[in-house]
């Protein structure tokens, strides 16, 4: 398989499918994505996010993100061998809208 279309595949399948983590319970409102998808595993650790601390992920252009209507930001790792490790961005936004019209990070 195209060694982009792995990523692409796992982003789609991870925020399609809304797959609920075993954690998800204990923090209503979190981010809930599967701990491994085709040999990607998660490290473990996931960095949070919201309207006063998005600046310390995104520097410089967290005003553009709330302007959009920002609420939070969910960060995962994923690494794989003999691949240059996979970072997840999961936001959540005020609308529809705001989400699907908001800024965008390359």
């Amino acid at each position: 398989m195209n060694r982009l279309m792995v990523p692409v595949l796992m982003i789609w399948l991870c925020v399609a499918a809304g797959i609920e983590s075993v954690d998800a319970a204990s923090r209503p409102g979190s981010v809930v994505l599967p701990a491994a998808v085709e040999g990607w595993i998660w490290g473990g650790q996931e960095a949070h996010y919201d309207t006063r601390t998005v600046f310390d992920y995104i520097d410089g252009a967290g005003e553009l993100f709330l302007a959009y209507g920002f609420e939070q930001l969910a960060v995962r790792r994923f690494e794989k061998a003999d691949q240059p490790p996979l970072t997840i961005e999961y936001y959540r936004m005020a609308s529809a809208e705001g989400a699907t019209s908001g800024p965008t990070r390359p």
